[in-house]
C-alpha cells in the first residue's frame, strides 16, 4: 500500500520524465503546462488515447491538480514568479458513463467464482461493506470488529489528513457477519482480517478481473469503486443519505456526483402498476371536457 505522498510521487513520475535536465528554469512552468494539458504525461498508448480525448478528461484534470499543488508550493517559497496552473480547471467531475451497478445476482456469481476465503473477504468487504480497496480492506484488524455492538471500525488512509476522518464506524452488515465468523475461525494468530496482499507490488485489480471473467461477466469501469457505489446506492434506499455517507466515508455532495446511481429497478418500480391496485384519474371540472376523460377509477386492464 502507498501513502498519499508516495502515490503523488508515482503520478508525478511521468511528468518529470518529460522534462529535460537542460530545460531552462524560466521555461519550466510553460513546458509542464503544455505536457500535462495535452495529455502527453499520461500512460496512454495512441490507440487508447482516443477514448480519453479531448483533453481535460478526469485523468488529465487529476494531473493538473497535482501540478497545481507543486507550483502553488513553489510560488509560496518564491522559487517561481508565477503559477501557470492557477487558472487551469483541475476539479474532477462525475461521469455517469462509468457507473455500473452490480446486482445481487451477479454479486453471487462473483462470490462463488472467488478462488478462496481471502478473496471472498476482499470482495464482500468492498461490495457489502463499502470499504475502499485495497487501502481500507488490508488495514482491517480483528480488534476493529465489535461483535456485540455490531460495528466495525474502518481506518481510512485516504481521508486521514482531514480532522476526524481517519477512522469511521460502519455496521456489521448481515452480509458480512457469517463470512467474518468463518474467517475468524481460520485466522490463527494473524491480527489482520485479510492476511495476504500486504506487499505494495501485488496487483489486486488484475486478479479481480480474472475472477469476474471466471464468473462469466464482463469487467466494468472502475472495478472497485463501483462496488462502493453500488453499496451506497443500495443503502440510500433504506437509510438517510447523511448516515450512508458517514458509513461509506464520503460527503453527500461527493456521493451525488460520483457514487449514487439510477438503476433499472428504479424505472421498474416507477412504471409498475399492480393489477389489483386501482389507479385514480383526475376528473376535469370543465363540463365540455367530461365526455373525453377516462373513468374516475380504472384498473391496469382498463389502461391497457
Amino acid at each position: 500500500m502507498r501513502s498519499d505522498e508516495n502515490r503523488r510521487r508515482a503520478q508525478a513520475g511521468p511528468v518529470r520524465s518529460r522534462i529535460n535536465e537542460r530545460t531552462p528554469r524560466s521555461e519550466l512552468p510553460a513546458t509542464l503546462q503544455r505536457v500535462i494539458s495535452s495529455g502527453r504525461a499520461l500512460h496512454f498508448s495512441p490507440a487508447k488515447r482516443h477514448d480519453f480525448w479531448p483533453p481535460f478528461t478526469n485523468s488529465v484534470r487529476r494531473y493538473c491538480g497535482i501540478a497545481k499543488q507543486f507550483f502553488g508550493a513553489a510560488l509560496k517559497k518564491r522559487l517561481i514568479e508565477e503559477d501557470p496552473f492557477s487558472e487551469v480547471v483541475a476539479a474532477v467531475t462525475g461521469n455517469s458513463e462509468k457507473f455500473y451497478f452490480l446486482t445481487r445476482e451477479d454479486s453471487e456469481k462473483i462470490y462463488r467464482a472467488c478462488p478462496d476465503l481471502q478473496w471472498r473477504l476482499i470482495f464482500a468487504l468492498a461490495r457489502f461493506g463499502g470499504l475502499r480497496c485495497p487501502s481500507e480492506i488490508l488495514l482491517l484488524k480483528w480488534s476493529d470488529i465489535d461483535w456485540t455492538a455490531g460495528r466495525i471500525r474502518v481506518r481510512s488512509p485516504k481521508t486521514e489528513h482531514h480532522q476526524g476522518k481517519d477512522i469511521r464506524m460502519i455496521p456489521l452488515f448481515p452480509e458480512l457477519r457469517s463470512l467474518l465468523l468463518e474467517a475468524r475461525a481460520d485466522a490463527g494468530e494473524s491480527e489482520f482480517v485479510v492476511t495476504r496482499y500486504h506487499d505494495a507490488t501485488q496487483n489486486l485489480r488484475t486478479t479481480f478481473q480474472k475472477i469476474v471473467k471466471r464468473a462469466r461477466l464482463k469487467a466494468w469501469p472502475k472495478l472497485f469503486q463501483n462496488l462502493r457505489s453500488t453499496r451506497q446506492t443500495e443503502l440510500c434506499e433504506e437509510f438517510p443519505s447523511h448516515v450512508v455517507s458517514a458509513w461509506i466515508g464520503n460527503s453527500e455532495k461527493v456521493a451525488k456526483e460520483h457514487y449514487l446511481q439510477v438503476t433499472d429497478k428504479h424505472f421498474e418500480r416507477a412504471a409498475h402498476v399492480p393489477d389489483a391496485k386501482k389507479v385514480t384519474r383526475p376528473v376535469t371540472t370543465n363540463p365540455h371536457e367530461q365526455n373525453r376523460t377516462l373513468p374516475r377509477t380504472v384498473t391496469s386492464k382498463n389502461i391497457e
